[in-house]
Order: C-alpha cells, then sequence, then structure tokens
C-alpha cells in the first residue's frame, strides 16, 4: 500500500492498522516447483456485464482481481506463485467466475474499459493493489476480500465459497429453521445505553459486545454491518449476548449525555480505532477479549471469545509455550532476532489463547523465515543507503503526493479536512511509526534495485524500436522523447527485476543461522 493510502485510511478510520494492509516488503524467496505441472484452462474476464452473465447461469459467485499488470511488483508476483498455479486454476475453474479489472500504467485499454475498472475501484473502496474481492453471481454483494500478496489465498477463498454456499442453501429453505428465522425478518436489539446494557446482561447473565464504530464516515464499520451484523445469521447468534453500539458519528448530532458516555468508555478501554468491538463478561466489567478491524469470519472470532479462547495472555505466558526455541534464532553479521522480538513481532496487540492455539512448530518456523527474508531485505537497504527515519517517510510521501492525479488527491484532502487534520500533521503521525519507516527503506530499495536492472537490459535499439512502434504516444524527435521512452520502457521492467531479489535474499539465507523445525 503507497502511504497516502496509509495516511488516507488514517484519516477514514481513526488507526493506521484496520486490518487491511499491504506489507510491500514481505519478499519470501519462491521455491522451484516442477514445470510439468500441468495447469487447468481458465478465462479471466474483462467484461463486468459478461461476467455477471456467466455468474448467474452457472450460479456461481465472481472473483474480482484489481491489479496493476504491468507495474505493481505483488500483482505480479501473486500471478506468478498462486493464480498462475494448478491448485488456484482447478479452485476457479469449479467455484469462481473470474473478472480481472486492470490498471497498467503502459498497456492500452479502451476508454470504455477504464470507465468500468475505476467505477468499481470506487464501489469496492480498492485503496491497493492487488486486491481480491469475492462478491455474488450480481456482482453487488461482498462475500469476502484479500488485500496484499497471499499464498494461502486459496485455502481462504475455499473457505469463503463454501460458507456463501452454506448460507444460500439455508435461505433458499433447505434449513427450515434458518429460514424460519430470516423470514422472521429478526433484527438485532442494540442498546446505546451502557448502564442499560449492564442491568441487562447482570439480569439475563449474558456477555456484553461493545460495538465502538462510526456510522456514518468509517468504511470498515459500514462493510462489517453489511457484511455480517444485519445479516440474519448475526441476529441469530446474538440472541446469547446484550449488544450495545458507541458511534463516534461526523454529521450525525449526539444527544451531549452520549457523546460524554461513549467518549469515557473508548477511554476506559482504550480505543484507537474503528470498528472495535469488546466483549466484556455479565458484570459488565471483566474484558473477555476485543477484536480490531473488519472481518468477514467476526462471528467465528467472538464465539472464540465466549468460549474463553480470546482471553488475553502475558508476553511471559506465551514465552512458556516456547521453551524449545533458542533465545538467538537469527545471527548473521548485523542481523540478529530474538525468540522474544519474534514474539513481539508476531503479536502486535496482546496475544489470546486462540491465537496460541494456533501456532505450531511449523508455523514459528514460517514465521522466522518470513521475518528472517525482511531482516535481510532491511539489511540490503541500509547497506544501499536506505536508512530508516521519518525524514525518509516524509520525502517520499510528498514525492507520492505530488504525483498523485487530482481526483485522488482531492479525495485525500477532503477526507483530512473533514477530520480536522492537515496534511502535514498526518505526514508527521506517519512518519514517526517505526514499522513505515522500516517498509519505506525497503520499498525504496527494492524500487531503486529493479529499476537499475531494468535499464542493463535496455539498449539504444530497444528505444529506437519502442519509439517506432509507439509513435502516437512519442508525437517529439527521438532525441526529444528519450528520457520519457526510457523511463516508460523501465517501468514496464521493473515489477519483474524486483522479483529477482528473492535469489539474493535465498543466497544469504544459505549462510544465515537460524532456527528452523527438524524434519
Amino acid at each position: 500500500m503507497k502511504h497516502f493510502e496509509l495516511i488516507l485510511a488514517a484519516a477514514l478510520c481513526g488507526s493506521v492498522c484496520v486490518g487491511y494492509t499491504v506489507n510491500a516488503a514481505d519478499a519470501k524467496a519462491a521455491k522451484e516447483e516442477k514445470k510439468a505441472e500441468k495447469k487447468a484452462e481458465i478465462t479471466w474476464l474483462t467484461d463486468l456485464a459478461a461476467a455477471k452473465k456467466q455468474a448467474a447461469e452457472e450460479k456461481k459467485p465472481i472473483l474480482m482481481f484489481f491489479t496493476g499488470s504491468d507495474w505493481c511488483g505483488w500483482c505480479i508476483k501473486l500471478h506468478e506463485d498462486v493464480l498462475d498455479k494448478k491448485e488456484f486454476q482447478d479452485f476457479a475453474k469449479e467455484n469462481v467466475i473470474l473478472l480481472e479489472l486492470d490498471f497498467p500504467n503502459s498497456k492500452p485499454q479502451s476508454d470504455a474499459l477504464k470507465k468500468q475498472n475505476k467505477a468499481l475501484g470506487e464501489k469496492f473502496d480498492v485503496n491497493g493493489y492487488p486486491t481480491m474481492v469475492l462478491v455474488a453471481s450480481d456482482g453487488e454483494k461482498e462475500i469476502t476480500r484479500s488485500v496484499g500478496y497471499d499464498k494461502e489465498l486459496v485455502s481462504k477463498l475455499q473457505k469463503a465459497v463454501k460458507k456463501a454456499a452454506a448460507s444460500a442453501k439455508k435461505k433458499s429453505g433447505e434449513d427450515p429453521e434458518t429460514e424460519q428465522a430470516g423470514a422472521a425478518g429478526e433484527k438485532p436489539a442494540w442498546l446505546t445505553d451502557f448502564d442499560a446494557a449492564k442491568k441487562q446482561a447482570a439480569a439475563d447473565k449474558k456477555p456484553i459486545l461493545m460495538f465502538f464504530t462510526g456510522s456514518d464516515w468509517c468504511i470498515w464499520c459500514q462493510r462489517l454491518h453489511e457484511g455480517v451484523l444485519d445479516k440474519p445469521e448475526f441476529a441469530e447468534f446474538s440472541k446469547k449476548l446484550v449488544l450495545v453500539e458507541l458511534d463516534f458519528p461526523q454529521e450525525k448530532e449526539l444527544p451531549a449525555e452520549l457523546k460524554k458516555q461513549n467518549a469515557e468508555l473508548a477511554e476506559k478501554f482504550k480505543v484507537d480505532g474503528y470498528p472495535c468491538t469488546v466483549v466484556l463478561a455479565a458484570d459488565g466489567e471483566t474484558v473477555m477479549g476485543r477484536l480490531s478491524g473488519y472481518s468477514p469470519e467476526y462471528i467465528d472470532k467472538i464465539q472464540d471469545i465466549l468460549d474463553g479462547k480470546g482471553k488475553p495472555v502475558t508476553m511471559e505466558e506465551l514465552k512458556k509455550q516456547f521453551d524449545y526455541l533458542p533465545d538467538m534464532l537469527v545471527d548473521y553479521e548485523d542481523l540478529k532476532l530474538t525468540k522474544e522480538e519474534l514474539l513481539q513481532e508476531i503479536f502486535e496487540q496482546e496475544p489470546t489463547a486462540s491465537d496460541c492455539a494456533r501456532i505450531t512448530k511449523e508455523s514459528i518456523g514460517e514465521m522466522i523465515q518470513a521475518n528472517l527474508d525482511n531482516a535481510i531485505l532491511l539489511y540490503l537497504a541500509q547497506k544501499a543507503g536506505f536508512v530508516p527515519s521519518a525524514q525518509l517517510v516524509k520525502e517520499s510521501v510528498m514525492k507520492e503526493f505530488e504525483e498523485m492525479p487530482a481526483d485522488q488527491r482531492k479525495t485525500l484532502e477532503d477526507a483530512l479536512k473533514a477530520q480536522g487534520a492537515s496534511l502535514e500533521d498526518q505526514i508527521a503521525k506517519v512518519a514517526e511509526i517505526e514499522a513505515i519507516q522500516k517498509q519505506t527503506a525497503m520499498q525504496l530499495f527494492v524500487n531503486k534495485h529493479a529499476e537499475d536492472a531494468a535499464k542493463k537490459e535496455i539498449d539504444e535499439d530497444a528505444l529506437k524500436d519502442h519509439y517506432e512502434a509507439n509513435r502516437s504516444q512519442y508525437p517529439g524527435i527521438y532525441d526529444a522523447e528519450k528520457a520519457k521512452i526510457m523511463d516508460d520502457l523501465v517501468k514496464a521492467k521493473a515489477p519483474s527485476k524486483a522479483n529477482e531479489l528473492d535469489k539474493e535474499i535465498a543466497n544469504i539465507r544459505k549462510t544465515v543461522k537460524y532456527w528452523k523445525p527438524e524434519d
């Protein structure tokens, strides 16, 4: 995700991390696969109307792939590692209709296609690439989404498709009990008075679900309502809870007493972003667990909390489960990774019992591997002069802002204005975040490395050939257009060159001592 998108996310949802970010530094070494593996035949449509028609005929959901095919390194890597593989293609052929929505830099597109893709990007609030959005066959109702590069994409899509199919069957009457509940049109009963909620919880002996939201401005709060909270499944599930909504609107006027109550509760429970869910025991005081951001698996995660799996555990309790790990996991020149640092990296928020239950020796090995690859990339970036700092982030953000299309720049400025914040304030806030400083250093290094590698392959003949083949794009004489031609060719070639860093990272890793599970 680009920095101005992080700034926009902060302006719109009150927190930089609300559940959907793209980690551009998550470079992993690509594994060699057998070339003999035969791929299934699949077709990526580009026209929404055609996709909806086919989806209706075959009764399948539509998988929308928002991509920058000729410039986005992670889009290209997702194709190479996931979308072009037999596992994904077998899944897609049987379960979904594929729709590619491309935003290229150099590849020609019709005006109609550009208009369609832009409209869909805005409709589904796509702020970075790659983004996958799975929607119902009508092309309207979102089922789930995946943002950024994800090697586990197939398993997540399989789960979402299966869940959507089960829900459709229930609504069609194959599950009489759920059909009856849905037909009755029951809606969850949301209270707004916390004291009233505590009294009801004590009387009914039910936990309290506190939902902190920005109902008229927070996109992910609205999406959570549309995708989960307004559904019959949640209405049925919520019967075991007392629901209380704590709203922080911008346009809607709340009574002064309610505003005061909500602010005090947000401060008490340390809520710094929306949506945020806090589950309390029936006493109205004991925190059973919390959930930040949007999640399609919201009900399952709340059930985990109710089952006691969401109870926070301390880092000390967590570390006891990993006594088998050495204190020093990675040791290579200036690269050091201790067990404590890894656990802090894994759990940005307080870990829960359910977090612990999902961790195995194998998954710990994968986490170390991923952290090691990032550490090596940061190590290479620093050697090349890209040292993490607030100033580096500020310069990078301002460069992105200056290069933004006018309409996107206006959207950002309007969002900041609505929050009563200035661009400078937001940049300063983002620039102080250590993770973003590291990400910026790594991304700038990757970009420079890719551009340098691309330039080495572009000779004078290649420049002239491109000039002659695309005269409509270059109206001036060759010498006057040469710099622009080089820039365009570098942008087209750089993404594939960025992936070549994986080889360098893999070579360094061979010499690094790091813990991995025994075979």
